[in-house]
């Protein structure tokens, strides 16, 4: 899914998976509001987000088994709220390039390839971002669980 040329999108209650690339790839001035959404199965990154004037909104949304979970960059604008990124082959958020603004807030990320620790260690940082982890928000099943029932709720 491409939102881009200054587009604005919001996507709720979705499932994307499966791409030969990246799921959800925002860019050129554009806007979207991710909403409880499953990310997963992609073989690039399952969201990415770049260019200046770019901006993404994601709450409640789970991202996993893709290559990176989210990947921001090219100072573009990431807003991520209660989202559960898990077991994603690199990492599970990076944010890079200095210019890059992200708001990193109350998101479980567990079990992503790079980094030592299943939390900290999925969180990369560049410069002048808050890439902060709090607590586990949603848990969530795998991807072709969806279609037989979705989320199982908030956790704590």
């Amino acid at each position: 899914m491409c939102v881009h040329n200054g587009a604005a999108a919001q996507v709720s209650n979705c499932v994307i998976h499966h791409n030969k690339g990246t799921g959800v790839n925002v860019y050129g001035g554009a806007t979207l509001e991710l909403i409880e959404s499953e990310i997963c199965n992609n073989k690039g990154r399952g969201v990415s987000v770049s260019d200046n004037d770019t901006e993404l909104v994601m709450r409640g949304n789970s991202v996993h088994h893709s290559s990176d979970g989210v990947y921001v960059y090219g100072k573009a604008k990431l807003t991520m709220e209660e989202n559960f990124v898990h077991s994603n082959s690199d990492s599970g958020v990076t944010v890079h390039e200095s210019g890059t603004n992200a708001s990193i807030r109350r998101n479980f990320l567990h079990g992503n390839g790079s980094g030592a620790s299943p939390v900290a260690g999925s969180v990369r940082e560049g410069s002048g971002e808050e890439g902060v982890v709090t607590r586990r928000w949603w848990q969530v099943g795998r991807c072709s669980d969806l279609r037989g029932g979705g989320r199982s709720g908030h956790g704590q």
